[in-house]
């Protein structure tokens, strides 16, 4: 198969929409559109230009506008250390392959791992319950984060496009073989990813003792506006959804965590950034704290009926 070819098929395999997002400098990724805000469609030259070239860093987004899903993934980054990861990762990775998966590893190029399964379009909502079983007691986070797209998510999450630059670190994730060593083709592997039967996943979701239903539901008032200093952090009317710390509290909150587990998940959120704030850390922290204490506020969190 000749790259250009590759490129297509990559599409195929993890653009279940056809729209896509960008990694800016600062390290936040952006729904590709046009002056007219209409959704960009993901091409192969894009993929080429990110995955061979190395020139951009794409996004995927889970679950499409039809509310389905084609892949699900875990991604570990929670330890700290890449060595502490290895062992869970592989437990991981074994306990998806005694369910019948057939599962992918990767190295985020960082200090992180993320487990891919891939399987022909399913409903979504029994994809996050597959993975919910598959992820529990992970140490990081679980792909697609919701059961379907909702007014306050109406794209849902995404996930770094394997084959890409990790914008920390600077060297491109790897595909993993089943010893955890780097495959020598990294570009061809992609053509060697087998998908998992759909009876498989819907056999995991059946083990799942969780319902979307169960998880805090916010109501957000469109209105909501707080003055902090630091624009990066200011919640307005116009940018409700803005681009930085609000999403990352609103989904620990809709998680569940609690106060003290925010603060925690938002420092190292922030030690990150600390690059954009060059020594201004505190402040930034000061900022994060001021907006946690106004969404748990603010907004309404209730158990759903």
């Amino acid at each position: 198969m000749i790259k250009y070819d590759i490129y297509k098929h990559i599409i195929d395999i993890f653009f279940i929409n056809n729209y896509y997002a960008l990694q800016k400098n600062d390290g936040q990724f952006i729904l590709a559109r046009d002056r007219n805000k209409n959704d960009l469609q993901i091409t192969p030259d894009l993929i080429k230009s990110a995955i061979w070239d190395k020139k951009i860093i794409l996004g995927t987004y889970t679950i499409s506008k039809n509310n389905e899903c084609q892949w699900l993934a875990l991604d570990f980054d929670r330890e700290g250390s890449v060595a502490k990861l290895r062992s869970p990762v592989f437990d991981t990775y074994k306990k998806a392959i005694n369910y019948g998966l057939k599962p992918y590893l990767e190295f985020s190029g960082h200090k992180g791992y993320h487990l891919w399964v891939f399987f022909d379009k399913m409903p979504s909502e029994v994809v996050w319950k597959a993975a919910q079983v598959l992820g529990d007691g992970i140490s990081g986070e679980i792909f697609p984060r919701q059961s379907s797209l909702t007014a306050i998510y109406p794209y849902g999450n995404l996930v770094r496009l394997p084959g890409c630059l990790n914008i920390k670190s600077g060297a491109s994730t790897q595909w993993l073989g089943s010893n955890m060593l780097p495959i020598s083709d990294q570009v061809g592997y992609f053509t060697k990813l087998q998908k998992t039967s759909r009876d498989k996943i819907e056999r995991l979701a059946e083990q799942c003792v969780l319902s979307p239903d169960d998880k805090r539901q916010i109501v957000f008032n469109p209105a909501a506006k707080i003055q902090i200093s630091n624009p990066m952090f200011r919640i307005t009317k116009d940018r409700h959804r803005h681009d930085a710390q609000f999403p990352l509290i609103m989904k620990c909150l809709e998680a569940g965590y609690n106060h003290e587990q925010i603060l925690e998940i938002g420092g190292e959120w922030l030690d990150w950034y600390s690059g954009v704030y060059k020594s201004d850390y505190n402040k930034a922290m000061s900022d994060f704290i001021k907006s946690l204490n106004y969404c748990e506020n603010t907004y309404e969190v209730k158990r759903a009926k």
